[in-house]
């Protein structure tokens, strides 16, 4: 499937489904798929440790969040052929 965008960027609640239909689309337009909370946790990982986005939230509160996944947006914004 080609498409004329560079970039499919998909939101909505946890749980929704986002990260399945991501995949699939990916795969469909031949783009890379990228899924912010994976970015979030790359970015957070101190010496290897593996935390998730529900502990990075849970430990430092929504505001500090909010500011991860705002930088993993821009970081991913720059990407080209790929599903957020």
């Amino acid at each position: 499937m080609k498409t004329k965008y560079d970039k499919i960027v998909l939101a909505g609640f946890k749980g929704s489904g986002k990260s399945s239909i991501g995949k699939q689309l990916a795969k469909k337009c031949g783009f890379t798929f990228v899924d912010i909370d994976a970015v979030i946790e790359a970015s957070y990982a101190k010496g290897g440790r593996k935390t998730g986005v529900r502990a990075i939230y849970k430990k430092h509160g929504r505001e500090y969040f909010l500011n991860m996944e705002k930088n993993a947006l821009k970081k991913t914004a720059k990407m080209k052929s790929t599903v957020i």
